[in-house]
């Protein structure tokens, strides 16, 4: 079962990366013809009641401010329509609350790539919202230069799903952009007397209709591996299909984050199986 991605929600700080993130959201936006709403938060310490008339003050910026930059994307992105919401608060909280308030299909966000750790690495907003926000991730890393989206790398360990409307949103995107999917599997050894699994032979049948292959990797290292394949093969997003969320700190632990740092043009496309 396809599910259209009909609104985008792209979080920013006006910093570079967001920025990168936002034009690369847009132009998703427009090949997908998606609404898209463009939300910044600010945060300001209370310590009095003057505090509380600060903020509100605030606020009229802040409002004015992402005003300007939607009639700069408006010019630049026609035909997408962008609406703007600010709020005063945590980001992570607000994404999630605004993410269930608006049906959000997909989150588009950038990231600044560092070397400790997978919150360094993804930043702690990222990686917040990945693990706590049921919508579809879409993470920008910091050199990502280029919107393109031919080839995408499919992570599986084809474990049992509960059907395969999970692939909804990548099926959706496949539909919109005529891109070709690498189905990747890692394991530590294969045997070329393997008989294909039912999971398997399900996962070829979803994407029977679109462009793709199967690869299965040697390796002891998963992640490394993966990572090679997608960097050597020019791939354009990782697809990564998440069964609950404590299975992305499974994934994506210390090693995990610094593979990431050297790889960080190509971006990840989180989807929660228990969305």
């Amino acid at each position: 079962m396809k599910k259209q991605i009909k609104k985008i929600l792209i979080p920013t700080d006006y910093s570079t990366n967001a920025r990168r993130a936002t034009n690369f959201g847009l132009e998703l936006a427009k090949k997908l013809q998606a609404e898209v709403l463009l939300f910044h938060s600010y945060h300001f310490p209370l310590t009095s009641s003057e505090d509380m008339v600060y903020v509100a003050q605030m606020k009229e910026g802040e409002v004015q401010k992402l005003e300007d930059e939607r009639k700069v994307l408006e010019n630049k992105f026609g035909g997408v329509k962008i609406e703007v919401e600010v709020e005063y608060g945590s980001a992570v909280d607000l994404i999630q609350s605004i993410s269930q308030r608006e049906a959000i299909d997909l989150i588009i966000m950038g990231t600044k790539g560092e070397t400790n750790g997978v919150d360094a690495v993804l930043g702690s907003v990222a990686s917040n919202v990945i693990n706590n926000v049921k919508s579809s991730v879409l993470v920008i890393p910091e050199e990502t230069r280029e919107f393109k989206i031919e080839e995408i790398v499919l992570a599986t360990d084809f474990h049992q799903l509960k059907g395969d409307h999970f692939f909804g949103p990548l099926l959706y995107i496949l539909d919109k952009t005529g891109a070709a999917v690498s189905i990747v599997n890692v394991k530590p050894n294969i045997s070329f007397e393997d008989v294909p699994s039912k999971q398997e032979i399900s996962i070829g049948n979803v994407f029977s209709d679109y462009k793709y292959s199967h690869h299965f990797l040697e390796g002891e290292n998963i992640e490394e591996a993966l990572f090679d394949y997608a960097h050597l093969n020019e791939s354009d997003m990782i697809v990564i299909l998440t069964k609950h969320y404590t299975l992305w700190e499974k994934i994506w632990h210390k090693s995990m984050a610094k593979k990431l740092a050297l790889h960080t043009t190509i971006p990840l496309f989180i989807i929660h199986e228990d969305a």
